[in-house]
């Protein structure tokens, strides 16, 4: 699948280190730039979904719980998911980066 429809000469692809976007250089016309695309769709969060967290009880502030936690994430791989519908309406420019 594709997920730029810019030009023939897209190149440099590199990955965010989240997972979340695509980073690459598309030349068109002499002119470089860089462009940086969302792999998939902002999930719409609502204010009625913030009511919930009133209840929630709060976490404990103990250091070693948090440092465990940091390290399991740290461990954990995280799947990239791709979602290819509409995927080029997420695509945003950023120019004169790749020319700097």
């Amino acid at each position: 699948e594709a997920i730029s429809w810019l030009s023939r000469s897209n190149q440099r692809p590199v990955w965010s280190p989240d997972g979340e976007y695509i980073y690459f250089t598309s030349s068109f016309d002499d002119e470089i730039d860089t462009y940086r695309v969302r792999l998939k769709d902002k999930e719409l969060k609502f204010d009625e979904d913030v009511l919930d967290s009133l209840y929630d009880e709060p976490e404990d502030d103990d250091e070693d719980a948090k440092e465990k936690k940091k390290e399991k994430k740290k461990d954990e791989v995280t799947p990239v998911v791709i979602d290819f519908d509409r995927i080029d309406l997420r695509m945003r420019a950023y120019p004169g980066i790749a020319a700097n």
